[in-house]
């Protein structure tokens, strides 16, 4: 499987640590300033770089308006969660703006094909491995559908559904070695072991927005186009 995130590096020292009162409930509390976003954009060095901001929040939950695409393009909207989910179902529910138009960076799929997944990962910042970031697969929010809401439900201990960052399965026991998909080293921990170890220590829980192969590419669209979260549950 292709590379699944794009700038990761960036993103992470771009987070900063803080707790979201509402996890320590297993609810989050929408209403509350607590979410945030990150938009990747084009620097004039081509480089890339990650803008930090914030949703709005009302009575239907947390929501945020997609960039256009020429002033960058959505990958996070995430919270902190200094936990263990071992054995926790996760629940999302969501709404966007109907379109046919969301474009990611990605160019596996021409970036034609948008997508929200759920992700999950073990460090907020500094150095990473590719057991340090997770994403659900056994449902997703597809933007371009003309159904324009839905749910995840995602199972923890349904490892079959989870792939790190280099399309690992949570169910490999496979300990790698040599050259990572980004452009590290495999460390001597197995995909399974690396997810166990994951999910008792989550660091950051939340969105990512992109294609059907880059999982964090971002996501833009030139028509006006919100996107709001109006559900978080951790549960057993």
């Amino acid at each position: 499987m292709k590379k699944l995130l794009i700038g990761i590096s960036t993103a992470a020292l771009a987070l900063a640590l803080f707790v979201i009162p509402g996890f320590a409930t297993q609810k989050t509390d929408l209403t509350n300033n607590q979410w945030r976003l990150l938009t990747v954009v084009e620097l004039p060095t081509g480089y890339t770089n990650f803008m930090t901001s914030h949703p709005s929040y009302d009575e239907n939950g947390a929501t945020f308006t997609f960039p256009d695409i020429n002033s960058g393009h959505m990958v996070y909207m995430l919270g902190n969660y200094n936990n263990d989910l071992t054995g926790k179902t996760i629940t999302v529910k969501a709404s966007w703006t109907p379109s046919t138009t969301y474009k990611t960076r990605s160019t596996c799929d021409s970036g034609d094909l948008a997508y929200g997944r759920l992700e999950l990962q073990d460090t907020s910042s500094g150095t990473y491995n590719f057991n340090d970031y997770w994403w659900y697969n056994g449902q997703k929010f597809d933007l371009n559908n003309t159904d324009n809401s839905g749910t995840i439900t995602a199972l923890l201990s349904n490892r079959a559904a989870w792939t790190n960052i280099c399309g690992k399965s949570a169910t490999d026991t496979t300990v790698y070695s040599g050259p990572d998909c980004i452009n590290g080293e495999y460390p001597a921990v197995s995909p399974y072991d690396g997810f166990t170890n994951a999910i008792k220590n989550v660091k950051q829980l939340g969105l990512s927005f992109g294609s059907s192969c880059r999982y964090a590419s971002g996501v833009a669209n030139d028509t006006p186009s919100t996107f709001t979260l109006s559900n978080f549950n951790i549960g057993e």
